[in-house]
């Protein structure tokens, strides 16, 4: 009540850019959840060197049904992974970890400048 002005907002940067990120993904619809395709592209562009690449694997079990993308089913990561990871880290590249990184800030930027027009 103090800032009557005051607005929050709220979105992931992944659907926020969705559109701009599914051109430059690679790996399939299941290749980029956890410390997938796009996690690790991004890391080996910002901290290569904590990215254990002798260790990359696909992994996760993703639902079957046609509905799973409406129909949210939470699951442990034991339930759901192997290793742990969920997608295919080894789409992975610092390249595309630098494209990703500046899609997702050229929608971002464009959604605060929508949000300091008005228009959000």
């Amino acid at each position: 009540e103090k800032y009557e002005e005051s607005r929050v907002y709220g979105g992931s940067y992944w659907k926020v850019a969705q559109e701009r990120l599914d051109q430059i993904r690679e790996a399939g619809p299941h290749g980029w959840g956890h410390a997938g395709e796009m996690e690790t592209s991004v890391m080996l562009a910002l901290h290569p060197a904590l990215v254990q690449e002798d260790r990359l694997r696909k992994d996760g079990h993703p639902l079957q049904s046609e509905l799973a993308a409406q129909v949210k089913r939470y699951r442990w990561v034991h339930e759901s992974t192997e290793r742990g990871n969920y997608g295919d880290p080894t789409f992975g590249t610092a390249a595309k970890g630098e494209r990703f990184l500046s899609a997702a800030g050229a929608v971002l930027s464009r959604a605060v400048e929508d949000i300091k027009k008005g228009h959000l």
